[in-house]
Order: C-alpha cells, then structure tokens, then sequence
C-alpha cells in the first residue's frame, strides 16, 4: 500500500532526503511495531444494568498463541504492522484475523518500549483497548491463534498497595502483581508495571 505525501515537497527538501537516505538512514536502527489489542465486554442477564448488585462480569478476549514466541500461552490479539500501514489499520487487521471480531471502536492507550520485550529483537507496540458487546460477535480463532477466549477479570489491592490483576476460564487462572509506577506530581492516572 503506497500512500502520497501529506503535503508538497520543495525540490530542496527532495534532495535532503535522498542525501540522507544515502548518509545517514542506516546510522539509526529501527524497531519493528507491533499492535495489541485488550477488548473487554460485560456479560450477563443485562449487561447495562448499572446496580452494584446485579450479575455483571467484566472479561477480557485472549487468544491462544500457536506460534514462537510463547506458544501456547496465552496473549492479547495483535501483531505485527504490515509496510504501507498504519498502527490503527494493524490493530484492526490483527484483531479479525486473530478473533473474528471487527470492531469500528479502538482506542490507542500507550505505546510500550522496552527494548528486550520481544526475544525476536527491538520491538515496540502500540496497546489499544476497546468494549463491545459480546453477545453482537462470533469469536473465532484464525491466523496464527490457536483458540480465542474470554476470561473473567478482577483486581484488588494487596496490602503493599500493590495490584493483584487475576483473569480465569474454568480451570485456567492467570494473574499478575502490578504496581504503580507513576512519577508523583507528573501522572494523573496511574500507571502499572508488572513486577
């Protein structure tokens, strides 16, 4: 997919870029980019009744990975983003191959770039969040995802202040210790780091 320039380019400019493709492109190396996706609904007898006390649950969509890395464990719907598109075209395009879903609603929420994240090598993703209602999709599993699946989510705070993040399907339980790692009077919101 080839997409034009933004706006025109002085002649002048042309010749800085091609100067620079020629010097100084390979100085830098690059990341590869990544999508992830988190989609969440709420299940239940009416999913936008908003008492405390009714039978809502809160869960979140994995896919089973089928391929290295981590095969077999489970992950956010997502990959890699194709030449010629954007991070937001990647999150839609992994989320339909990976689950069935196509969801016109996905929200970026940060970008993660730790540079030995990925055993493959320096690569940096863009998470993304979105809810839907469940019950208006058929969830399937396709391209390299073995299996898609919600999961039950819920949090509580232990007593070191420390998040407790749990997420189960019938027998299969996971869970996460996350902290908050936001700098005081630079945050607003929090910001979580598994430890």
């Amino acid at each position: 997919m080839s997409r034009q320039p933004y706006r025109e380019i002085s002649e002048e400019e042309k010749k800085f870029v091609e100067w620079y493709k020629e010097h100084e492109e390979g100085k830098y190396e690059k990341p590869s980019m990544t999508a992830d996706i988190a989609i969440f609904s709420v299940f239940g007898e009416n999913p936008l009744d908003n008492r405390i006390d009714s039978d809502k649950k809160l869960k979140l969509l994995l896919i089973k990975r089928g391929n290295h890395p981590c095969k077999d464990m489970y992950a956010l719907p997502g990959g890699f983003v194709d030449k010629g598109e954007t991070i937001d075209e990647a999150a839609e395009r992994e989320l339909k191959e990976e689950t069935g879903i196509e969801c016109g609603f996905l929200e970026q929420i940060r970008t993660f770039s730790d540079p030995g994240r990925d055993p493959r090598g320096w690569t940096m993703t863009g998470s993304y969040l979105a809810l839907i209602d469940a019950s208006k999709y058929k969830i399937q599993a396709g391209d390299d995802a073995k299996e898609a699946t919600w999961f039950d989510v819920s949090m509580q705070k232990d007593e070191q202040g420390r998040w407790k993040l749990e997420l189960r399907n019938g027998e299969t339980y996971l869970y996460a210790l996350l902290e908050d790692t936001a700098k005081e009077g630079r945050e607003i919101t929090p910001r979580f780091q598994f430890i």
